[in-house]
C-alpha cells in the first residue's frame, strides 16, 4: 500500500509552510531558510501512514530527502511531496537484500546452552566465540567510541548473541534484528516475571527483567567487517545485571516459549500482540521504576484498544478477571496515580508496588489475547468483547434483542 496522510492533520498548511522557507541559489540549488525546517520535516513525517514496515529512520529518511527533492521539481504541495515520498519509498523497497550479522548480548551465564532460534525472519544464536574479524571490528568501535559514551564499562560475562537478517539498508537491519530479539526477550521474562506478583526491594531501584541487553550492539558483514561505521547503544545502562542461569527450569521455559508462539501463529491480530510482548520487555528493563510504569500503561491501553478514555481502560481490563469489582478499583486506583505523576509530577514510595500491580495486569491480558477460543478477528473485536455486561440477565437480554433484530431484518 502506498503511503497516505493522516486524516487527522491538514498537510496543505503545512506544505505552505515548507514553500515559503524554500530557496533558490545562483546555480539553480535548493535550500531552506531557517531552523523551523527541522520542525516541519519532523511534523511532516507524524502527518504520514507508512504502511509497509520501513523502520521509522528510514521514514524520516524519506521524507527529508522528498522535501529536498520536491523543491527542486516545482512549487512545494502537500500533493507533489506525497507523489515523491511514494516515490522514495518505491526505491527504498526495490533495493536488493542484504545479509546482516546483529552481535550484541544478554544477562545470560554463559554456562548455558539455549537453542537456536528462527523467529520473523530472524536467525539467533548464542554463545560460542565470535570470527576474529568480527571480535577485533567490535572491540575497536567499543574501545574508540561507545565507552566515551557508557556510564559503566561493558560487561564481560553476559553471554554473547548473534541476530542474522536480511534487509535493504543497516537501519532495517537493526531494526528487524531487535524487533525479533526483545520478541524473545519478552517472552522469556514474561515466563519468569509471572512467577512474581510482588517484589520488596531495598537499596537501589533494579529491573524487573532477568534477562536484559547488553549495552551495545554492532552490526556486521557475513565477513565480519563492520556494516556501518557506527554502533548502538542502551543509553539507560548505568551498570551490569547480575547474569542468570536458567537451566534448572530450562525445559519448562523452552515449553512456555513455543506454546506463546504457537498462539500467536493463531491470532489474527498477532502484530499487535508481538509488539505488545516488545514493549513489554522494553519497559521492565528499566531501572527508573516511574518509567517502567507509563511504559506499561502504554500496553495498557494498546491490549485493551483505548486511549485516554480511563473508564473504557478500567471495564475492559476487568472484565478478564474472575474478581471484576476489585480490578476495578485496583485500577482505579493505578490510574489516579498515573494522572498525578503526569499532570503534577507525583512520586511514591510504593512505586515498586503499583508497578507490579501494573505488571500482573498486563501479564493477565497478554494470557487472555493469546489464550481465549474465541478467534476474534481483530484488536477491535476484542474490545468489543469487553465492553460486554458481566451481569448474566443482562447479557441475556441482549441476545435475545439481537435475536428480534435478525428476524426483523429477515437475517433468519
Amino acid at each position: 500500500m502506498a503511503v497516505s496522510w493522516n486524516n487527522e492533520y491538514d498537510p496543505n498548511q503545512l506544505a505552505q509552510k515548507i514553500e515559503q522557507s524554500r530557496v533558490i541559489d545562483e546555480k539553480g540549488g535548493i535550500g531552506y531558510t531557517g531552523f523551523e525546517t527541522f520542525e516541519y520535516i519532523a511534523l511532516l513525517f507524524s502527518m504520514l501512514n507508512f504502511s509497509n514496515g520501513i523502520p521509522e529512520i528510514e521514514g524520516r529518511r524519506i521524507v527529508q530527502q522528498a522535501v529536498y527533492s520536491a523543491g527542486k521539481r516545482a512549487h512545494i504541495t502537500a500533493m507533489n511531496i506525497l507523489a515523491e515520498i511514494n516515490r522514495l519509498e518505491g526505491e527504498f523497497l526495490r533495493t536488493p537484500l542484504i545479509r546482516y550479522i546483529l552481535v550484541t548480548s544478554l544477562s545470560v551465564s554463559k554456562m548455558v546452552l539455549l537453542p537456536k532460534i528462527y523467529i520473523n525472519n530472524a536467525y539467533i544464536t548464542f554463545g560460542g566465540q565470535l570470527s576474529k574479524v568480527c571480535q577485533r571490528e567490535r572491540d575497536r568501535i567499543i574501545a574508540n567510541r561507545a565507552q566515551n559514551i557508557l556510564y559503566t564499562a561493558a560487561p564481560t560475562d553476559y553471554l554473547t548473541t548473534r541476530i542474522y537478517v536480511s534487509a535493504r539498508s543497516p537501519y532495517e537491519a537493526i531494526d528487524l534484528a531487535l524487533n525479533a530479539m526483545n520478541l524473545i526477550r519478552g517472552i522469556w521474562n514474561w515466563f519468569y516475571n509471572r512467577q512474581h506478583s510482588i517484589r520488596m526491594s531495598l537499596g537501589s531501584q533494579a529491573p524487573v527483567n532477568k534477562i536484559v541487553q547488553g549495552p551495545v550492539h554492532t552490526l556486521h558483514l557475513p565477513n565480519g567487517n563492520l556494516a556501518i561505521e557506527t554502533f548502538w547503544y542502551e543509553p539507560r545502562f548505568y551498570s551490569p545485571q547480575r547474569v542468570y542461569n536458567p537451566t534448572p527450569e530450562i525445559d519448562k521455559l523452552c515449553k512456555f516459549t513455543s506454546n506463546v508462539r504457537k498462539r500467536l501463529t493463531k491470532c489474527k491480530y498477532h502484530q499487535v500482540i508481538e509488539d505488545s510482548i516488545i514493549q513489554y520487555a522494553r519497559a521492565l528493563d528499566e531501572r527508573d521504576w516511574e518509567a517502567a510504569f507509563l511504559r506499561l500503561w502504554s500496553i495498557l491501553e494498546r491490549l485493551t484498544n483505548t486511549s485516554d478514555f480511563y473508564k473504557d481502560i478500567i471495564k475492559r481490563a476487568s472484565f478478564i478477571f474472575e474478581d471484576r469489582e476489585y480490578y476495578k478499583q485496583v485500577l482505579k486506583h493505578l490510574k489516579d496515580f498515573r494522572n498525578k505523576y503526569v499532570h503534577e509530577a507525583g512520586d511514591s514510595s510504593e512505586m515498586e508496588t503499583y508497578m507490579y500491580e501494573l505488571k500482573n495486569i498486563v501479564e493477565s491480558l497478554l494470557g487472555f489475547h493469546l489464550g481465549n477460543k474465541f478467534n476474534f478477528n481483530s484488536i477491535s473485536e476484542v474490545a468489543e468483547f469487553l465492553d460486554l455486561s458481566s451481569d448474566r440477565d443482562a447479557l441475556a437480554s441482549r441476545v435475545k434483542l439481537i435475536n428480534y433484530a435478525q428476524k426483523f431484518l429477515h437475517y433468519v
